[in-house]
């Protein structure tokens, strides 16, 4: 088991690199999607379910 997970880290660190060097970072300066929007949505309305179920039970 510890064998596969430092051989997925040393891979994946290994692709990482590549990929900076090949691309850089700017790709993520235009590819980047900001979630902060989705988290207060998705914890809103699982905050909405909540209570409805809650006072659904009553």
């Amino acid at each position: 088991m510890a064998l596969h997970t430092l051989t997925m880290f040393l891979v994946m660190g290994l692709i990482a690199v590549v990929v900076y060097q090949e691309v850089g970072v700017e790709v993520l300066r235009r590819a980047w999607i900001n979630l902060d929007l989705i988290w207060v949505g998705a914890l809103a309305l699982a905050g909405l379910i909540t209570l409805g179920l809650g006072l659904w039970a009553l």
